[in-house]
């Protein structure tokens, strides 16, 4: 399924703002529905990037 503008930009600030609320996992759901192959923005790569580590990197320990 390919996200039109509207729809990538509505999912982007859903991430921003469950990132914000440290509510990682969440963003990570959010995350995995948009295809990041078209993506061409590089911060908001670096920031989807960082998000997953920091899912990744906590574990079964992490509490959102």
């Amino acid at each position: 399924q390919t996200l039109d503008k509207y729809e990538y930009k509505l999912r982007v600030e859903e991430i921003n703002s469950l990132i914000r609320e440290f509510r990682y996992i969440e963003a990570a759901e959010v995350a995995d529905t948009i295809d990041w192959r078209n993506v061409r923005n590089g911060k908001t790569l670096c920031m989807v990037s960082d998000l997953y580590k920091k899912v990744i990197s906590e574990g079964s320990s992490f509490h959102p």
